[in-house]
């Protein structure tokens, strides 16, 4: 009877731990879906920024620059992006 009182204790032992593993498997999961998005959102900025740069310097070789300035991102999620001073109200 011992054995199988042992058997019990180990089997529910290893539910525990699968089931833990599990959580932080799906936490893991959740941060990776969240780094994507944040890299998504990223990579849209860089590639605006690249074609900001590309005005500018096409721009500057015409003679002409617009100034750059940082305001918040209006999302409210305190990233900043650079607009010409123009487009700020």
């Amino acid at each position: 009877m011992a054995s199988t009182s042992q058997s019990s204790a180990e089997f529910l032992a290893i539910m525990l731990e699968n089931a833990e593993l599990r959580l932080a498997l799906a936490t893991a999961q959740d941060q990776c879906v969240e780094l994507a998005v944040i890299a998504g959102e990223l990579h849209g900025e860089i590639e605006a920024l690249k074609l900001r740069i590309a005005e500018i310097e096409q721009g500057q070789a015409g003679g002409g620059t617009t100034p750059l300035v940082s305001r918040s991102d209006q999302a409210g999620d305190h990233s900043q992006s650079l607009r010409p001073a123009t487009e700020l109200g």
